[in-house]
């Protein structure tokens, strides 16, 4: 007998990723679309649109569906969609429960607007991880040109004063990080901006 040839019967959605990762997925419509309800995350779901000031702590495994269903929350809180987007995920949610596809659907229709921030997973600390979830929203949002006042906000506007007014303190500074802490200095600027504190802590050492 000759062996199945699966490629015949089974096939990959176009869309399917590895892994899905919520900073990156939350405005993939065709992505988030296609999620797949279950009997748990429809409880979460439920939960979400009951009481959407609430909370929730999503525990499971690897590859168990987390980062798609936070991705999906993610994407209607910030009300980046269009209502015929989800038709789709309404009517598998539909066939699954009818009281969560009722509040699902109103949901939906509402469009209730809110700043999401999603921390980096590689962050080094809860401060930075902080710093940059809001960094990166306020990018998303194009609300870039709201300055976030922090530590590494001055550090960033001591060097422009001091690269426009005083270009000698300017460059005597990026030679000593250089030339004594090996970092060049757009890799040095970078890190500030990305509110690494390591960096922040040379310049303070540099310039206390």
């Amino acid at each position: 007998m000759d062996m199945l040839n699966y490629k015949n019967i089974i096939s990959i959605s176009k869309g399917f990723v590895p892994a899905v990762k919520v900073e990156q997925h939350i405005n993939d419509i065709d992505k988030l679309k296609s999620y797949i309800p279950t009997d748990k995350s429809l409880e979460i779901i439920r939960s979400f649109c009951i009481n959407s000031n609430g909370s929730n702590v999503i525990i499971g495994s690897y590859g168990s569906g987390k980062s798609h269903l936070v991705s999906l929350l993610a994407n209607i809180m910030a009300g980046m969609y269009e209502v015929e987007d989800y038709d789709k995920l309404i009517g598998k949610i539909k066939n699954l429960d009818d009281e969560t596809y009722m509040l699902f659907s109103e949901r939906i229709k509402k469009r209730q607007k809110r700043f999401v921030i999603i921390p980096p997973y590689n962050a080094e600390d809860f401060e930075q991880a902080m710093l940059l979830g809001i960094y990166r929203a306020l990018k998303r949002e194009g609300m870039n040109y709201i300055t976030i006042d922090s530590s590494f906000s001055k550090v960033i506007k001591q060097l422009e004063n001091w690269k426009n007014i005083f270009p000698k303190t300017y460059h005597e500074f990026f030679r000593i990080i250089e030339s004594e802490y090996f970092i060049e200095e757009k890799k040095f600027k970078e890190e500030i901006e990305n509110f690494n504190k390591d960096y922040y802590e040379i310049f303070v050492e540099v310039y206390p």
